[in-house]
């Protein structure tokens, strides 16, 4: 002890000192290497949240303009004469179906009203209609028949005859018992 004197005080001192510094700055890399790791994952993590918001701003959207629908008919008649469809009056019958012990289907059959005096529509309305009905409800289009008019003469196996239409749709809405 005698032989230390001040500048070997100084430097036993320093090299302790370092060693622990040493060790604060080997932890402080290991935590700083953890954190690099997780910022990485950042913008991937940052897309998916983007994306599921977009995904939830959307269904929230759906759930506001959903309708429970208590008349169906109105809302089917209503659904034919409105915008890109144009159908005009139909007829509609209804029914019941039990699906099971929980769950019954109402079936609507729907048709051009026979007050029309030629009922003939394009394929695009009838598909726009069957279309708007589904839109946004629990009713399902669940059949769909396209003939030709009655009043149109036979088209032969080899012609093509006019893009005219008539239709019969059948749709259901599940609901519980």
């Amino acid at each position: 002890m005698k032989s230390l004197n001040f500048t070997r005080w100084v430097i036993l001192i320093s090299f302790l000192a370092s060693a622990v510094m040493g060790w604060f700055v080997y932890d402080s890399n290991q935590r700083l290497a953890d954190l690099e790791g997780q910022t990485s994952r950042a913008p991937h993590l940052v897309k998916g949240v983007i994306a599921k918001a977009h995904e939830l701003q959307s269904l929230r959207k759906i759930a506001s303009t959903r309708q429970d629908l208590d008349n169906l008919t109105s809302y089917i008649t209503g659904r034919a004469s409105g915008d890109g469809v144009q159908i005009g009056n139909v007829e509609i019958t209804s029914g019941k179906q039990d699906y099971s012990s929980a769950f019954v289907d109402e079936i609507y059959t729907i048709k051009p009203a026979r007050v029309e005096k030629r009922p003939e529509y394009p394929r695009t309305k009838i598909a726009n209609f069957a279309f708007m009905i589904e839109r946004g409800t629990s009713v399902r289009v669940t059949k769909i028949r396209i003939f030709p008019p009655s009043h149109l003469p036979r088209i032969r196996p080899n012609e093509v005859g006019p893009d005219i239409w008539t239709f019969e749709l059948e749709a259901r809405q599940r609901k519980r018992k």
